[in-house]
């Protein structure tokens, strides 16, 4: 017998599958109708309120925003926006410029945007909020205030990691909903938002059986799911049309579920969030009943290419979050407490003021006074944590090229595995078939990072927190302080940086420091294989620091000894930016070479000039500084001293380099065939195709009969590396051949 709490029945996904005009049809044929931006007399009235802080929001332009730093009393709020903009901005001019896929889209834009959703609200030491958002749902109450714990002593307590972790993020959950039409095939939305399912919710649920409450048997732990999005890529996207076909029904379903608890209660009433984007540009949606089906209202739209829209949207979907607790998750624990006071105080420990704001929140939607800001959360109370599988971890999805630690590492070598905590989002998009791709080791993704130095204690502590979260300050510290070699420096001036930048990768560096004065660099490099697509990208990696900076940086590493060194005798050197151009240039066999075994340089100071020194180690602190300072935003603002960009060259010129004692080299078969093919290391995104031709003769890629044939000479002659080495399974022989049989065919 089919369970009442639950939308759901069995449904084939063998059913001819409906073109986009039937489709369009059935969503008439129920109701759904999409509103383009419409007016707000015409907007819902009960929520109007809700809806006008979008359009609130949209009024907000950056350089006003940013120009009232110093004078506004959110500064600390306004700075981590700021700063998740230019990140958001700076992903999507490199998806564009890559002409990535959707999922390369996804992973570069979503975990920036979406990461509180799976955060804790709360410390489970002062059980403070440790986020705010700039634009509230509710008045502001007296208890809502922000947690100011050292992070060193909170993130190491792990008693109650979960304890305060309301929502619980899906990618690709299925939607099976038997009030749905029969025509309709299983929904899969990229990403739904709801509840996490808890022992406390579970027994509240036990008293409302007749509710509906999880849109799928697949995934009990997802309750009252308030939040679906819906990407698309930019190269080749079928529209936003398309992308709305697709997620009406699960709308549907999600105001439903929802329906059915309100209804139950006599209170509340349904709304969902729906977010839709396609390369850069962005929708947001209101969804909610009416008497004649469903109303999905366009509220904002917006280009994250641009600063403006790019502010707006962070600060959108900051509004969402907030809503969500204060709003969303009181009202669906009033409904589940309605009644059922024995319930309530099994939950909670309220007192009888408690409960009178409880009924409050069932006069409105817009309290002043949140049951969230009452509950009080037991850090002894073993029942309160919940499981985190699945769900979305800010530091397992890609947010720029040069994230991953040891993508691969091959020719003849193991390729290095990433943390075992990348297993989550890789099982959480489906597997790529047998087919692979073909890479010109030519065409390369060129990447250019520069990080200065603040000169305070307070904005260092506040990079190296964000650097690496879970370690102490002073160990950060110390392991930034020996990357310089402070004990023979390599110095050099701005106009060095500038020129650099302008070489790698086209732009006009705007590096500046106190007039003329000199400051001690760590320059490395990098060179790897993009795990997502294969892409070739190379990295050079600035970070430099004044004089007063390093003794800073020193006095926190060393317990306060703040002299460590005297720039008074600090030369600036006068290197040439050729040392960087035979990096720039390297082509052929080189660039396949160094790429696949994952090169790591740095610049060190030499008796008479410059050089290139190897190792794996120089290239993991700089990848360390920049996925923490995207992951972990900073309370200061990064702007004035994080400088980024990048560029798709083909290299054309073909020259010989001096860096052959350090830089791999292929196989002489290897060199001969032109090519090699890889396999994809179990750590990548399953995603990514699972076999890869990287040419370095020259060849035209767009010649299919000629890359069959390539591919089935390499294969002869075992130029086939994977994690175990170089060589063939048989499965994969017959994978790659299968492969050169479809280019020739």
């Amino acid at each position: 017998m089919q369970s009442p709490n639950r939308l759901n029945t069995t449904r084939s996904n063998d059913k001819r599958k409906l073109t986009p005009a039937e489709e369009r049809r059935l969503i008439h044929e129920y109701g759904i109708r999409f509103e383009g931006p419409i007016l707000t007399s015409h907007w819902p009235p009960q929520y109007s309120l809700i809806y006008g802080k979008l359009r609130e929001i949209e009024g907000v332009k950056y350089d006003q925003y940013r120009s009232s730093l110093d004078s506004s009393p959110h500064r600390v709020k306004r700075v981590r926006s700021l700063n998740r903009a230019h990140t958001l901005i700076r992903a999507a001019h490199d998806c564009r410029k890559s002409s990535l896929h959707e999922e390369e889209w996804r992973r570069s834009t979503e975990a920036h945007l979406l990461k509180h959703f799976d955060g804790e609200v709360e410390c489970h030491f002062c059980k403070r909020r440790l986020w705010a958002s700039e634009f509230q749902a509710t008045s502001c109450s007296p208890a809502r205030q922000l947690c100011v714990c050292n992070p060193n002593e909170t993130i190491r307590d792990e008693l109650s990691s979960d304890v305060s972790r309301p929502f619980l993020t899906r990618l690709g959950m299925p939607i099976d909903d038997k009030s749905a039409p029969p025509q309709i095939n299983v929904k899969k939305p990229d990403i739904a938002i709801g509840l996490r399912r808890d022992d406390n919710i579970e027994r509240l649920l036990g008293n409302n059986e007749n509710v509906a409450h999880s849109p799928t048997l697949n995934t009990p732990e997802m309750l009252f799911p308030f939040l679906v999005l819906e990407a698309k890529s930019e190269v080749g996207g079928p529209g936003f049309q398309s992308v709305e076909t697709q997620t009406a029904f699960p709308i549907r379903t999600f105001l439903n579920i929802q329906r059915s608890l309100s209804r139950s209660t006599n209170t509340g009433g349904p709304l969902v969030w729906f977010l839709a984007y396609q390369g850069e540009e962005w929708k947001v949606y209101g969804c909610t009943p009416d008497d004649r089906g469903t109303r999905v209202i366009e509220l904002w739209q917006g280009t994250i290419l641009r600063a403006d829209c790019a502010l707006q949207l962070c600060l959108i979907i900051d509004f969402i979050y907030d809503w969500a607790i204060e709003i969303y998750l009181n009202e669906i624990l009033d409904c589940l407490f309605a009644g059922q006071e024995r319930a309530l105080s099994t939950y909670c420990s309220l007192n009888d003021r408690t409960l009178e704001q409880i009924t409050e929140l069932s006069q409105g939607s817009l309290s002043t006074c949140t049951l969230r800001d009452t509950i009080s959360y037991s850090r002894d109370e073993e029942e309160m944590t919940t499981s985190s599988s699945d769900t979305i971890q800010a530091d397992n999805v890609m947010s720029l090229p040069s994230e991953r630690a040891d993508d691969t590492e091959m020719l003849d070598t193991t390729i290095g595995a990433d943390s075992p905590s990348s297993a989550t989002i890789v099982e959480s998009y489906p597997e790529a078939d047998d087919m692979g791709v073909i890479r010109n080791a030519d065409e390369v993704f060129f990447t250019f990072n520069h990080l200065v130095l603040p000169e305070t204690e307070e904005e260092l502590i506040s990079i190296l927190t964000s650097i690496s979260p879970n370690d102490f300050v002073s160990e950060v510290a110390q392991a930034l302080l020996e990357t310089f070699c402070v004990e023979e420096p390599l110095v050099l001036n701005y106009e060095f940086i500038n020129q650099v930048e302008e070489l790698w990768t086209g732009s006009i560096g705007e590096h500046t420091s106190n007039g003329e004065e000199p400051v001690i660099a760590n320059i490395s490099f990098r060179s790897y294989l993009r795990h997502t697509d294969w892409q070739v990208l190379r990295n050079i990696s600035c970070i430099t620091a004044t004089v007063r900076a390093i003794n800073r940086l020193g006095s926190i590493a060393l317990n306060g000894y703040g002299a460590l060194v005297d720039g008074a005798y600090w030369v600036a050197s006068n290197p040439s930016v050729d040392v960087v151009r035979s990096l720039r240039t390297l082509s052929g066999q080189e660039s396949a070479a160094t790429a696949t075994e994952n090169v790591c340089l740095i610049l060190r100071k030499g008796p008479f000039e410059e050089r290139w020194t190897k190792g794996l180690e120089a290239g993991d602190l700089p990848r360390r500084i920049w996925k923490g300072l995207d992951a972990n935003t900073p309370s200061i603002p990064l702007f004035p001293i994080l400088f980024y960009s990048s560029a798709v060259v083909r290299i054309e010129k073909r020259s010989g380099t001096d860096l052959g004692k350090i830089l791999p080299r292929l196989s002489r078969t290897t060199r001969n065939d032109g090519a090699l093919i890889l396999k994809r290391p179990a750590s990548w995104y399953r995603q990514c195709p699972k076999y890869c031709l990287v040419l370095f003769d020259g060849s035209d890629v767009e010649d299919e009969a000629h890359m069959g044939r390539t591919i089935l000479q390499v294969l002869s002659h075992g130029g086939v590396y994977q994690e175990i080495g170089r060589g063939v399974q048989e499965v994969d022989r017959v994978a790659i051949e299968a492969w050169a049989a479809r280019l020739l065919n």
